[in-house]
C-alpha cells in the first residue's frame, strides 16, 4: 500500500457527497428513533456510518498504511 497525498477534484467531490449524505442519514435516524421506528433507525444509522467511513476513506487508508509500516518495520 502506498501513501497518497494527491487528491483530484473528483475525489474531493465524492468525499463531500458521502459526508453530506452521512450527516443526512444520521439526522434521519434520530428522527426515526424519536418516532419509535427502531428498525428504520438502526438501518439508517448503519448507512450513516458507512457513508461517513467512505467520506474519510483516503485518510483512513493513509493511517492504515502508516500503522502497517510501523508494525512490519522491525
Amino acid at each position: 500500500m502506498a501513501y497518497r497525498k494527491h487528491r483530484s477534484m473528483g475525489e474531493l467531490i465524492s468525499s463531500a457527497s458521502f459526508f453530506g449524505v452521512g450527516l443526512w442519514f444520521l439526522l434521519e435516524s434520530g428522527d426515526a428513533y424519536v418516532h419509535d421506528l427502531g428498525l428504520r433507525a438502526f438501518g439508517l444509522m448503519v448507512c450513516a456510518l458507512a457513508c461517513l467511513l467512505a467520506a474519510f476513506r483516503y485518510p483512513l487508508h493513509n493511517l492504515v498504511t502508516r500503522l502497517m509500516r510501523l508494525r512490519f518495520k522491525r
